[in-house]
C-alpha cells in the first residue's frame, strides 16, 4: 500500500478530545470529530465542528465554530487548533419548559432568572483520518 500524499487535497476528518477551562468550580470534557473536508497539509484549509460537552453538575454546554488552518507536521501530516467559548447554560439544573407547539423551538433561557456561565476551550486535533489509501 502506498503512503497518502498530503500535498494533494485528501478528504479527511480529525478527532479532538479536550477539556474546557474551569469556571464556577468545574470543567467539562468533550470529544468529537470535525466535519470532513478535502484539504492538504499546506493549503490552510479549515474544518467546521460542533458538539456538546459532557454533563457535569447536571448541565452541559453546546459549542460550534471553525478550526484554525492546517498546521503541517514534519512527517507530512497536519493538525488544527480549536479555540473558543461554549454557549451559556444555567449553573444549576432547571426545570425545563418548552415554548411553542413543538419541541423543535426548544428551551427558552432567561439569564435574569438564574445564574448562567460559559467555558472557554482550547485544543488540538489529532492527525487526519478517514481518507482512502493512495492505491485504493
Amino acid at each position: 500500500m502506498k503512503a497518502v500524499n498530503w500535498e494533494l487535497q485528501q478528504n479527511h476528518a480529525h478527532f479532538v478530545g479536550m477539556m474546557t477551562g474551569e469556571i464556577k468550580g468545574h470543567r467539562h470534557y468533550t470529544d468529537l470529530f470535525v466535519f470532513p473536508v478535502g484539504g492538504s497539509s499546506y493549503d490552510e484549509h479549515v474544518h467546521y465542528y460542533r458538539g456538546f460537552t459532557e454533563v457535569t453538575l447536571g448541565h452541559a454546554h453546546r459549542f460550534y465554530d471553525y478550526t484554525g488552518p492546517a498546521i503541517p507536521l514534519p512527517d507530512g501530516m497536519h493538525y488544527h487548533v480549536l479555540a473558543g467559548e461554549t454557549y451559556y447554560n444555567y449553573t444549576s439544573p432547571i426545570s425545563v419548559q418548552f415554548q411553542g407547539k413543538n419541541y423543535i423551538e426548544g428551551v427558552q433561557y432567561n439569564p435574569g432568572q438564574k445564574d448562567v456561565h460559559r467555558h472557554s476551550y482550547f485544543g488540538y486535533t489529532g492527525g487526519p483520518i478517514g481518507y482512502p489509501p493512495a492505491d485504493w
